[in-house]
């Protein structure tokens, strides 16, 4: 093997000109942006949702915000953040509540849950999480939302006062 200390010019600089060729079998790893560095972020996706959805149910349902992410080592780290406008009706008390799923699995992370009594409970629910998936394999980041006593529970109601008929959900890789 070849003493990479002596294959650096004396001038310290390697350009493209300078590097001839190097076989792919012996290239590892994973190349990063110049500014990148341990603790950086690698990869930031963003979607929202519009509509309204409504259930009825205490079983968890889909807010329409989905993102899926390809971690690039088993040792990144993602960060989600979602904002999710929400609306509950009927009855003496209202609920509403909200938590983060991987892959179907629920992360019992920020489980959300507004509560109320009167003529109903709106506004707006922040998840923030890290999660470690330790996988290299495609992985779905969703919220879901419910009613914990049954009755209708709402997401981008446009039956209200909130000012924003959206939702919105980012995720991001963290280099280890």
């Amino acid at each position: 093997a070849t003493n990479l200390a002596n294959a650096v010019p004396a001038d310290g600089s390697i350009t493209n000109a300078k590097i001839v060729s190097v076989a792919a079998s012996k290239l590892s790893g994973r190349v990063l942006s110049p500014n990148a560095n341990s603790n950086g972020i690698v990869q930031v996706l963003t979607t929202n949702a519009t509509g309204e959805i409504s259930t009825a149910s205490s079983s968890w349902s889909n807010t329409g915000l989905q993102i899926t992410i390809t971690p690039s080592t088993t040792s990144s780290r993602i960060f989600i953040q979602a904002s999710v406008n929400y609306r509950c009706d009927g009855g003496q008390r209202k609920q509403w509540a909200g938590t983060i799923f991987r892959n179907g699995t629920d992360l019992n992370s920020s489980g959300f849950i507004a509560s109320a009594s009167g003529d109903g409970v709106e506004g707006t629910a922040c998840f923030s999480f890290v999660d470690s998936p330790s996988t290299t394999s495609a992985t779905t980041y969703y919220i879901k939302f419910s009613n914990p006593d049954g009755l209708t529970a709402r997401v981008n109601p446009t039956c209200c006062t909130i000012g924003t008929k959206y939702s919105y959900m980012t995720v991001m890789e963290i280099a280890p």
